[in-house]
């Protein structure tokens, strides 16, 4: 009894445990396939998989499945996307059977069950992109279509030309509506014009042009400094150069081109090398008849440049048919100008400043500059305040019989020598060119005055000997004859080494009344050394112009200059120049001198022992 008891306990023990296990096998399918389903991974298993609850042991390749062979998965497939949830170990096939049906799954991952998973957020950020650029680019592909359609419409327009038929009344009556701008025609054999010249000159008008109004807002707002600078200091010369643009019958309204160019400073030199209030280069101002010499530079002056200005933007609108083209090739050439015409033909100036037409920044910047100002000009930006220009400049001119010191002439009249200057910025040197009748210009109040001084028998303490030369001739000699010594020869004429210039070809020479030639005494020495520094001064005083220097500019000193008179030279404050020198309070001569904060000056230099200065 006691074994069969025993025995029945065992098997009731055994089937127990296998109970218990089948249970437990049991429950982990059903949480294993819903697991699995929920990630999409297998179809249906887990309804089938709850519902058994007394099933047969789930075989998996002839073994019992065991929480060994399952493995959790959160890996990167090769195709580069992430795979989530369990997975079983490799070649492991997963049955659930049931004494009805028997259900197989298999947990392997395919392509299809890898696209459905849910992808994480930085795969998601890099599909939108793909999205975005593939938009953009049909976007693009869709504008560059409108435009192509756009130009074929234009030259399809352009092709068809309407032919009308009109009279011969009709006809006149038409072309003296139009009046287009001819300055010259041609004649026919009936000695009538091909086009009548207008009756006015030619007007600048405003451009209506979106883009425009821009350029006005930038003036008007964040460069209204620079609108309110050109407005001051154009009535220095405002109604002089109106006077001489009307001559040439072209607008009057040019008179702003030289505030843009040089603010209308009249010694004003560039760094490339332009010239006095209109900017002329050498070879230009040759072209329109300015004369550049020791003596004087034309360029400087404001009758003679403003006339010359005025030819050549005549020109160039004569050639290009519209002020903005003109205005720009007086800026960066004429050539420029056609090569950006060649890239984008039959486009608006203000079309081509937005587009790369090959003008440059500078000129497209200047023409817009200059139409600011002619707006500001016609519509003043605040008319309950309004910018009150600086006096006009009225002077009058006096024929000189030659060449005369300026110095001579500031003593005889009593009109200071900084006045002298100032009235007449053409001059170069410290008397007027030789071989001419040289107009002076002076205020009408002190016109008497001048005319009474050169009426004298002897005005002034010396005269002015011209004397004729030939280029490489030796100054040593020169002076030998005159009895002077080769140092004031030099600083008269402003030869500082070496031979006479190529392009000289006289040399001016102070003498004594009614002679010929210095005696040489004690007298004559020292009156000859006080001429001598006078005119060597009268350079560094009277500079010739204000040098606009390049970016890193250093600047040597001189003897006899100071930080005042180098601040003064370069139209600069004194406080500047020690910023950019700290620890500099007196200036000798050789010393560099910093005029930009990024310069990069060398130690101290000694002057050249050849030059005239030197002992």
């Amino acid at each position: 009894m006691l074994d069969s008891n025993s025995g029945s306990n065992l098997r009731g023990a055994q089937m127990r445990d296998a109970s218990q296990q089948k249970t437990h096998t049991s429950h982990l399918i059903s949480a294993l396939c819903i697991f699995v389903g929920a990630w999409g991974l297998l179809s249906g298993c887990s309804l089938q998989s709850t519902s058994v609850t007394k099933a047969s042991p789930a075989h998996v390749n002839g073994q019992i499945l065991g929480e060994s062979n399952i493995i959790p998965k959160f890996a990167k497939q090769r195709d580069g996307r992430w795979a989530h949830g369990l997975q079983l170990r490799h070649g492991v096939r997963l049955a659930v059977a049931d004494e009805a049906e028997t259900t197989t799954a298999s947990l392997t991952t395919t392509d299809k069950q890898e696209d459905d998973r849910p992808l994480p957020k930085i795969k998601r950020r890099k599909k939108r992109r793909k999205v975005r650029r593939k938009r953009r680019k049909l976007r693009r592909k869709r504008r560059k279509r409108r435009r192509k359609g756009k130009r074929r419409a234009r030259r399809k327009k352009k092709k068809k030309k309407k032919i009308v038929l009109v009279s011969a009344k009709r006809v006149d009556q038409i072309l003296a509506r139009l009046q287009p701008v001819v300055f010259k025609h041609r004649k026919l054999n009936s000695e009538k014009s091909l086009h009548k010249v207008p009756s006015k000159r030619p007007l600048i008008p405003l451009p209506k042009d979106r883009r425009f109004r821009w350029v006005v807002k930038k003036y008007r707002g964040l460069f209204w400094g620079f609108t309110w600078s050109i407005m001051k200091n154009r009535g220095q010369f405002e109604a002089q150069m109106r006077r001489h643009l009307k001559t040439l019958d072209v607008p009057e309204e040019l008179f702003l081109l030289p505030g843009i160019e040089s603010n209308y400073k009249v010694r004003l030199i560039s760094s490339v090398g332009a010239v006095g209030i209109w900017q002329f280069m050498y070879k230009t101002g040759r072209r329109f008849k300015l004369n550049v010499s020791a003596w004087h530079d034309e360029r400087r002056h404001i009758r003679k440049a403003t006339l010359g200005g005025g030819r050549y933007l005549r020109d160039l609108y004569r050639h290009f048919g519209r002020w903005e083209f003109a205005i720009a090739a007086y800026n960066c050439g004429k050539h420029c100008v056609e090569r950006a015409l060649k890239r984008c033909p039959n486009m608006t100036f203000w079309k081509m400043r937005v587009s790369r037409c090959g003008l440059p920044a500078e000129t497209r910047e200047y023409v817009a500059r200059f139409f600011a100002m002619l707006h500001s000009l016609k519509n003043p930006p605040r008319p309950e305040r309004p910018i009150k220009p600086k006096p006009a400049v009225v002077l009058a001119s006096v024929k000189t019989p030659g060449p005369m010191s300026l110095i001579e002439i500031s003593k005889g009249t009593g009109i200071p020598l900084r006045k002298l200057h100032f009235y007449n910025p053409e001059l170069s040197s410290w008397a007027t060119p030789p071989k001419m009748k040289y107009e002076l210009l002076v205020s009408p109040k002190d016109v008497p005055k001048v005319k009474s001084f050169l009426s004298k028998k002897r005005p002034g303490a010396y005269w002015i000997k011209e004397v004729p030369v030939q280029p490489g001739e030796d100054i040593q000699k020169i002076a030998r004859r005159h009895g002077l010594t080769e140092k004031e020869v030099r600083v008269y004429n402003r030869i500082w080494r070496g031979p006479v210039p190529s392009r000289r070809r006289y040399l001016l020479l102070p003498m004594p009344w009614g002679k010929q030639k210095w005696r040489r005494s004690r007298k004559v020495n020292r009156y000859l050394a006080k001429l001598t520094d006078k005119i060597r001064r009268f350079r560094w005083r009277y500079p010739v112009g204000y040098k606009i220097h390049r970016r890193g500019f250093c600047h040597r000193a001189r003897r006899g200059q100071s930080l005042f008179g180098i601040a003064r030279r370069y139209g600069m404050s004194r406080y500047r120049i020690k910023l950019y020198n700290p620890g500099v309070t007196k200036v000798r001569s050789g010393d560099l001198i910093r005029l930009r904060y990024n310069a990069k000056c060398g130690k101290r230099k000694r002057p050249r022992l050849a030059s005239a200065f030197s002992s």
